[in-house]
């Protein structure tokens, strides 16, 4: 098994977990007012997958990935390639996204999770969860690339039992498949 190969799938799977685990845990804690204006308020964990829910799919397209990388050739492992990079990246835009303009889109997933809109002083924490996304995005981006480069090279399921001619039946095959070998002499 060629070195770029394994590498790939090693950082598909890591990119996966990643991925997967980064978006199911909670990256802000927000406290939104249980009656508008009033003093009390409600701590609400905003996961992941609800302030980049779209994003949040590129770790289910990495799982998949895996298997795809393994079980096709050449152009099919080319276009897998494809589509898990496209995925890899849109995952990094969206945890590079929530590092540099993170208030934004937690007001948005809180405003998505009170039904209504909140007030200006909008209280929360962030928490470190969206980092494993983003190596995972970054690990993810780069199996893909790597597949997209040099997965035609690489082997195919099952290549080496393939049989270059179709295999000649013996006497006793041929008539434990109904047929006379004794037609053909």
């Amino acid at each position: 098994m060629p070195r770029t190969y394994r590498n790939a799938l090693v950082a598909l799977i890591v990119g996966a977990v990643l991925l997967l685990l980064g978006y199911s845990m909670p990256w802000a804690t927000v406290a939104i007012p249980i009656v508008t204006g009033g003093p009390a308020s409600s701590e609400v964990d905003l996961s992941g997958s609800s302030i980049a829910s779209l994003a949040a799919m590129a770790g289910w397209i990495a799982a998949a990935g895996i298997a795809g990388i393994v079980a096709t050739r050449t152009w099919g492992r080319i276009i897998i390639g494809a589509i898990v990079a496209i995925a890899g990246a849109g995952s990094l835009v969206a945890s590079a996204w929530f590092a540099v303009a993170g208030s934004g889109l937690i007001r948005a997933a809180a405003e998505a999770h009170a039904g209504e809109a909140l007030p200006d002083s909008l209280e929360y924490s962030l928490t470190w969860w969206w980092i494993p996304t983003l190596l995972g995005s970054v690990l993810v981006l780069a199996a893909g690339v790597t597949t997209c480069l040099r997965g035609r090279t690489w082997p195919g399921l099952g290549r080496k039992y393939d049989r270059a001619n179709p295999r000649q039946l013996t006497d006793w095959q041929a008539l434990d498949q109904g047929q006379d070998p004794t037609l053909d002499a």
